[in-house]
């Protein structure tokens, strides 16, 4: 099978640990079975069988029996990693895609990170899913930019809200930069100003201190 730059590769297989005998993994991302199995019962293959690897959260999948009678979903590039690196460090750790690549599971591009350096590479490579290009999300970039603006130029956030069917909370977020924080600042949040503590009123005010000093002072008197 030929790398990235047309040179063909040797193919190296090595067993998965927590599989035993029945299952090796290849340096080219493939995982092969060693054992026939039917429920309870296996017996060794005449020729190792590589699996056909199906879509299974967006990365190849295995199907690979236990040895208790059952069935489970394996990610082939875990499995690799297991096979030639060893066991994930930590519940902290993930499986890597150097490239962002879901569907490329060699070994030389697959490394175990932590979630935040996993994160880290995303937003390198263009696959985190942020703004945009979340499934989930109902606005686009162009729209968060434009409701930046609208607000510092003095729209309020319950007007953009409904202009764009959003909640004025979601408004608030985003005007706050509390989320769509990937997309660069253009505009100063619009803010409301505190009141000058000078009026009357003000807790704060020469005039209210004055006014609750004579009601004390009243106060003493009628006692």
């Amino acid at each position: 099978m030929p790398d990235r730059i047309g040179i063909a590769l040797p193919e190296e297989w090595r067993p998965i640990p927590r599989y035993g005998d029945r299952y090796e993994a290849s340096n080219l991302g493939r995982i092969r079975s060693l054992l026939f199995v039917n429920g309870q019962v296996s017996k060794k293959r005449d020729a190792p069988l590589v699996l056909a690897a199906t879509p299974c959260s967006g990365y190849p999948a295995v199907s690979l029996a236990t040895g208790r009678g059952r069935w489970v979903t394996e990610h082939v590039h875990r499995l690799v990693l297991e096979a030639f690196v060893g066991p994930c460090p930590s519940s902290r750790h993930e499986a890597a895609h150097e490239d962002g690549d879901r569907n490329n599971a060699r070994l030389d591009n697959l490394s175990w990170k932590t979630f935040e350096e996993n994160e880290s590479d995303k937003i390198r490579h263009g696959t985190d899913p942020q703004g945009e290009r979340n499934p989930f999300a109902r606005l686009s970039d162009a729209d968060v930019i434009a409701i930046r603006e609208r607000h510092a130029a003095g729209e309020s956030g319950r007007a953009l809200a409904a202009a764009f069917g959003v909640t004025a909370t979601q408004i608030s977020r985003i005007v706050l930069r509390q989320s769509w924080t990937h997309l660069p600042a253009t505009t100063e949040p619009r803010r409301k100003f505190a009141k000058p503590t000078g009026y009357v009123g003000h807790p704060q005010s020469d005039a209210t201190r004055q006014k609750i000093r004579e009601t004390k002072a009243l106060n003493r008197r009628r006692q």
